[in-house]
């Protein structure tokens, strides 16, 4: 449980403020907030998937990416280019941290 915990608070202390800066939206923190509501969805699936499943990280991260694209899409309402470029930057740079050693 520790480990999940410091992956979810890793994956919010990266993703809430690129997410806030990149999607550019007014008020600013309407980014912010969708972000940390998309990825307390997103992100328990992902981690049973690769954790209890062995579900190909890849694979995971390319679904966690294309939902949250969705999810701006529809919630924060970003154009679809926009939110797929908003998810991919803010999960390339997660999915690239959470290969370093803790």
């Amino acid at each position: 449980m520790r480990v999940y915990a410091l992956a979810v608070a890793l994956t919010l202390a990266v993703e809430v403020p690129l997410a806030a800066l990149l999607a550019a939206t007014r008020p600013r923190h309407r980014g912010a907030v969708d972000a940390a509501l998309l990825n307390l969805v997103t992100h328990p699936l992902a981690y049973l998937a690769i954790q209890r499943w062995a579900a190909p990280f890849a694979a995971v991260e390319l679904a966690v990416a294309i939902a949250e694209a969705l999810g701006y899409c529809l919630v924060t309402r970003l154009g679809w280019r926009r939110a797929l470029v908003v998810s991919l930057v803010c999960n390339i740079a997660t999915g690239t941290l959470s290969w370093l050693p803790l």
